[in-house]
């Protein structure tokens, strides 16, 4: 559920996505795509393109900015995603010792005067400091952020 909770947290917006919302589309997936895993909306886990395509029924748009200077390496650099000029971002990464093949998110939005960012499985806000984001992952894997679709 974290990826939800980190849509809705970014975008400072209750129930922006949910998971009835995105039943839908991943039935739809399935069936265009049956051999493909596209998320399981018992743990709320989704893939980034069941992701993005409810961010599309909300006129919004997922995009990576694992092409920018600073975010192209494999281990994304913090310092790159405290100075993003970006409004929005989601941060997508491994905490210190959870297990292989599983992912974390947490939001970086506005609150307040400040970007903060928010683990929505601790309902936790943390300033925008590089120390506390190395602390938070033990590695960031993508980033995006989320805009309105043109």
């Amino acid at each position: 559920m974290c990826v939800l909770f980190s849509v809705n947290d970014t975008l400072q917006q209750r129930d922006f996505l949910t998971p009835a919302a995105m039943q839908p589309i991943l039935s739809r997936l399935s069936r265009v795509r049956p051999s493909e895993d596209h998320g399981d909306q018992r743990y709320g886990a989704y893939t980034i393109d069941a992701l993005q395509k409810a961010l599309q029924r909300q006129r919004k748009q997922l995009r990576s900015l694992n092409t920018k200077s600073g975010l192209k390496s494999r281990n994304k650099r913090p310092g790159a995603i405290i100075r993003s000029r970006k409004p929005v971002l989601l941060i997508i990464g491994q905490r210190p010792g959870q297990a292989a093949g599983t992912w974390h998110c947490i939001a970086r939005a506005w609150v307040g005067n400040q970007f903060v960012f928010i683990d929505s499985d601790r309902n936790h806000y943390f300033p925008k400091r590089v120390d506390l984001l190395k602390g938070f992952f033990s590695r960031i894997d993508h980033v995006y952020t989320i805009e309105d679709a043109s």
